[in-house]
């Protein structure tokens, strides 16, 4: 089994940019592994008659560790191609790949890559060559040195792709250090785009001079965050991974800020820089200082799974004296998921809290870790006649996340609960609990007339979840002269498609006039699946059917419908 590399650096990330290829299918977490009969495809697929393939595969091959050496011959050959995107990607690969022939053959053509970037020409193809070419030798290190010259003139390049795959390029090379690091501070001086990738070579560069720019540099990066084109925000990310703890204390104190949107940026960030970023928050869970606990805390939450290594200390942390720190801890276990299953007996303990936000969160964190809580279920139920709404409504979505079929029962009268916000909640857990919960269908079609349209939403899910079963006691409610919730049953039952079909073809006969022209109307809203059973039904003696057949084929307009309606109008005629 060989394993991906994770893109430690921002080159890769940027040519794939230019080349117009989807961050998609080469981002970090893009592939975990590759079976050996894989690793032939792409050694393979080297040799394929098109460009765009074999530059896709050299990539691919530059991201698996160990080392691809079996590619290393066909790779070779490749830099003797006609083609500069082949050129450049096979030795940019090859300097991945790192085997002594592989070097050794790359620093044979670094003549031809310089070449490259000083001869200019104008069009996007040769542009898109040059970047290429630059990140090739960038991925060379210290042995292309002698490149370096030409690389700071690149710095100041017409077009940013060049500008900022030169500033990489340099980081990575490193070489002169004292001319390459206020080549590098002069950079950053420049756009959104040259702070990021000057700031990640600078951070690769060992001086105290490099370290001392991208500390005064980090503030703007944190804020370049927000940006929306995706090639800064791209590089931004890898740029504060590359800086490291120092970034993760910045991005830390951007959780303490009360605006969502910097809190979510910030934890995306800090996901995105991984294992450095989690092992410096469950550091700082031991911290004196109040304010960064909870902001490591809540990072760790909504970080999610991958915080697993954080379990224990959070566990620990439930005992706390500081009730923010005991409350904000049981919702970062929710947030972590079923890997902190371990934390539910305590959790399950604080439900009966003296205070109510930590009951909140203690429902809440037994909620995220889902089936794995249920010994807590019981307590849970128990918890629901919380006389705190937020308790109670933290309770409910805990009972539907675990599926706790026990806690319908007393779920169900919660339907008619006085707070929109609780009724909502109920039919969401409702239908998260499934088929278990069919006892609720009554109340559950009862709320399809609920004055907030969130609850009726929630509603009409939750019975398409329960699936079959309430398809009997939807149509029965068509007997029900109230015309809003024929309405809404027949927009139900057109929403549960062609499982419904057999119980609505049967229900055809039925013997009130209100209900057949219903189930016609909830088959019509189904769609192309209902055209045959309405095409027998235009046959139907009764012509108020016909008419509410022909009507439900309309609506349907499928070609197959406009034939059958259209022969149906001749017929009459």
């Amino acid at each position: 089994m060989k394993t991906v590399k994770r893109i430690a650096w921002l080159m890769l990330v940027l040519v794939l940019l230019w080349l117009g290829a989807s961050l998609a299918t080469h981002s970090q977490n893009s592939v975990t592994d590759l079976e050996p009969s894989s690793i032939g495809e792409l050694v393979q697929q080297l040799k394929s008659g098109s460009i765009q393939a074999r530059i896709e595969a050299t990539y691919t091959l530059s991201r698996i560790d160990p080392p691809v050496v079996a590619a290393v011959p066909v790779l070779i050959q490749a830099l003797e191609d006609k083609d500069g995107l082949i050129r450049a990607a096979s030795a940019y690969t090859l300097s991945q790949i790192g085997t002594a022939q592989a070097k050794s053959a790359v620093l044979q053509i670094l003549p031809r890559l310089i070449n490259t970037l000083v001869n200019h020409h104008l069009d996007d193809s040769y542009l898109r060559v040059r970047a290429a070419t630059i990140v090739a030798i960038g991925a060379m290190g210290p042995d292309a040195q002698n490149v370096t010259p030409i690389l700071i003139q690149a710095l100041e390049d017409d077009r940013e792709e060049i500008r900022a795959n030169a500033a990489v390029a340099l980081g990575r090379i490193g070489q002169p250090v004292d001319t390459v690091v206020p080549a590098l501070i002069q950079f950053i001086q420049g756009d959104d785009l040259a702070q990021a990738t000057g700031a990640y070579a600078l951070s690769q560069i060992k001086s105290s001079e490099a370290e001392a720019a991208v500390l005064e540099i980090l503030p703007k990066l944190i804020y370049t965050l927000n940006s929306n084109d995706q090639k800064v925000t791209a590089a931004t990310l890898v740029a504060l991974k590359g800086i490291g703890p120092p970034a993760c204390l910045a991005l830390l104190e951007e959780m303490s800020q009360t605006d969502l949107v910097v809190r979510k940026k910030a934890v995306q960030a800090l996901e995105q820089i991984g294992e450095t970023a989690i092992s410096l928050l469950v550091q700082t869970l031991s911290s004196r200082d109040q304010k960064l606990r909870l902001s490591a805390t809540l990072a760790l939450g909504q970080v999610g799974a991958s915080a697993e290594v954080a379990v224990p200390n959070l566990i620990e942390l439930l005992d706390d004296p500081d009730q923010l720190i005991c409350g904000l801890s049981a919702y970062a276990l929710g947030g972590i998921g079923q890997a902190a299953k371990n934390a539910v007996p305590r959790l399950n303990e604080l439900l009966s809290h003296s205070d109510q936000a930590i009951r909140t969160n203690a429902a809440y964190g037994l909620g995220g870790i889902g089936q794995s809580a249920t010994m807590a279920v019981p307590n849970l139920i128990r918890t629901l006649n919380d006389s705190n709404t937020e308790v109670r409504l933290s309770t409910v979505h805990a009972l539907g996340r675990i599926r706790a079929e026990a806690g319908v029962s007393s779920l169900i009268p919660m339907l008619s609960d006085k707070d929109e916000w609780i009724r909502l909640g109920v039919a969401h857990a409702l239908g998260q609990i499934g088929q278990p919960a069919q006892a609720a269908i009554p109340m559950l079609i009862q709320s399809l007339l609920d004055e907030h349209e969130g609850v009726r939403h929630n509603a009409v899910n939750a019975l398409i979840l329960i699936g079959n079963p309430s398809i009997p006691q939807l149509i029965s409610t068509l007997k029900n002269g109230d015309r809003v919730m024929q309405l809404r049953v027949i927009d139900v039952l057109g929403r549960f498609g062609k499982l419904a079909i057999p119980e609505l073809q049967q229900a055809l006969d039925h013997n009130n006039a209100e209900v057949r022209r219903g189930i016609i109307s909830a088959l019509g809203s189904i769609g192309v699946d209902a055209v045959p059973i309405l095409q027998e039904v235009l046959n139907h003696k009764d012509s108020q059917m016909r008419w509410s057949a022909a009507h439900a084929l309309k609506k349907i307009d499928s070609p197959a419908a406009k034939k059958i309606l259209s022969e149906y109008l001749n017929r009459g005629r």
